[in-house]
């Protein structure tokens, strides 16, 4: 059984990767044939036109010579002229070279398809993407001398790099909203690297969001909020990529001081679908 596997897969596999070889070699043969069958028929049509020529009587014996002439297996087919020597050194040489050409096609596509295969697995190997921490939120506290400023609400984030290798950030564009269609948006225009190393400092980036959106008794109470954010980086291959962060968060005060909580509360998943089924009772009898 294995070795009709083989009998039957070899071959195909073959097929698939020298087709072009195969190919060629059937035009080859195609062209070479009409080629000897049109310069047939234009003999053919050069004798049909010349002028009769006078009769002369055969003899019996010519006759027979003829013949046998004719039916001797010595006398080839035209068309084999064309790969006899020397007349046909130029076609060999010719099918020879396309056959070489042909095959070098084939070895540097399978090549190229074969260095494609390497770039992806060697992409794949050195994805990079960038996590973002909430760490907590305080009361921004008023410039000195400065009336009416807003209550505002510094929402403390940082930016990590868990790859192994490090990449380059670039852009931070956060939003905020507490109601739907409202969205508070801060920019963050940078070029800061975070390295690669596990234990090592320069591998997160700090930043905050200076809110407006909750109001000094939603802070006190505690409430919820929407974030979406996107921060734009260039990877360790040169190329720009954007990560992207946010849900819902909890953010509100912690024993009457300026610091509150501020926690990315996890997603629970779909909410399914709830139907009441009741089956009836089997009858006894």
């Amino acid at each position: 059984m294995f070795l009709c596997y083989n009998f039957y897969v070899v071959p195909k596999i073959l097929a698939l990767k020298y087709w072009p070889l195969m190919l060629l070699t059937v035009l080859i043969v195609a062209i070479v044939g009409m080629s000897r069958y049109a310069e047939n028929r234009k003999a053919s049509a050069t004798a049909d036109t010349q002028p009769c020529s006078p009769q002369f009587s055969v003899s019996p014996n010519d006759a027979d010579k003829s013949a046998k002439n004719t039916s001797n297996p010595n006398n080839s087919p035209s068309w084999v002229e064309t790969f006899t020597w020397p007349e046909g050194v130029t076609a060999w040489a010719l099918l020879f070279t396309l056959l070489v050409i042909a095959w070098q096609s084939t070895e540097t596509r399978a090549a190229a398809q074969a260095s494609k295969a390497s770039i992806r697995l060697q992409e794949a190997t050195m994805q990079q993407w960038v996590d973002a921490e909430s760490l907590g939120c305080y009361i921004q506290t008023p410039p000195a001398g400065k009336r009416d400023f807003p209550f505002t609400v510094n929402l403390r984030f940082e930016a990590v790099n868990n790859t192994s290798y490090p990449f380059d950030i670039q852009k931070i564009v956060t939003k905020i909203g507490m109601w739907p269609y409202e969205w508070e948006v801060f920019v963050v225009e940078t070029n800061v690297t975070l390295a690669s190393q596990e234990k090592s400092r320069s591998k997160r980036y700090a930043f905050y969001v200076p809110t407006q959106s909750i109001t000094e008794e939603q802070f006190r109470q505690g409430t919820v909020l929407t974030i979406n954010g996107e921060v734009t980086f260039k990877n360790c291959l040169g190329r720009t990529q954007t990560g992207y962060f946010g849900g819902i968060y909890r953010c509100g005060q912690i024993d009457s001081k300026q610091e509150g909580i501020f926690q990315y509360l996890e997603a629970l998943g779909i909410v399914p679908e709830r139907t009441n089924e009741k089956e009836n009772p089997q009858n006894p009898n």
